[in-house]
């Protein structure tokens, strides 16, 4: 059978030719984060001592990725399958604060099965978060989020990664946030893995 790679062109940019980080206005969850830490949508400082990044739930599996590749959350909404191109891992076509994104799915690449849209909102506050380049953006559905900052960068004494049907992830390095632990993504080697769900 022969692979085709699906090339869809969309505008990560809004109506009005914008790109900007932005956040939802919805209350934190008390018991996603201490009392005297800013709310999980707060982006964080840069310092030369931390590194800032976006800790999100998968079920009950925390992942990170650097706050300078997060464009948007937004509110959460469900994708609209593409018939023939829609699987595991690319859900479809999302709406999000006033553009269309292709849409994966961390469950996906997980292996997990994506709980629907009641379930969600009753075990979570889910949101949907875009990240990327401006030029390739990815958005991504999650249930829970908190802005951090974590020590710069150092070199890992062994390497880690995530496996996939897709490839493996590379973990930078693991952190400790409220008693959970959180793999921080190399973006990198996700991307490559997004990619490659892309050929059907």
């Amino acid at each position: 059978m022969t692979k085709a790679r699906i090339s869809i062109k969309l505008s990560p940019t809004s109506k009005k030719g914008s790109s900007s980080l932005s956040f939802t206005s919805q209350k934190p969850n008390p018991s996603s984060h201490v009392n005297d830490s800013p709310p999980p949508d707060t982006p964080v400082e840069a310092s030369e001592a931390n590194c800032p990044v976006m800790a999100f739930r998968i079920h009950d599996r925390w992942l990170a990725v650097r706050q300078h590749l997060v464009h948007q959350v937004a509110s959460f909404a469900m994708p609209r399958p593409l018939p023939g191109k829609t699987n595991d891992v690319f859900l479809g076509l999302v709406y999000a604060a006033g553009a269309s994104y292709l849409c994966f799915s961390f469950y996906g690449l997980l292996k997990m099965t994506m709980a629907n849209e009641s379930s969600l909102r009753k075990n979570g506050q889910p949101r949907l978060i875009v990240v990327g380049t401006k030029e390739e953006p990815w958005a991504f559905i999650m249930e829970e989020m908190i802005m951090t900052a974590i020590p710069m960068l150092q070199d890992q004494e062994e390497e880690m990664s995530i496996t996939t049907a897709w490839g493996d992830i590379a973990v930078l390095q693991s952190f400790d946030l409220h008693g959970n632990k959180v793999e921080l993504l190399d973006e990198e080697t996700l991307f490559t893995v997004l990619s490659r769900s892309l050929v059907v």
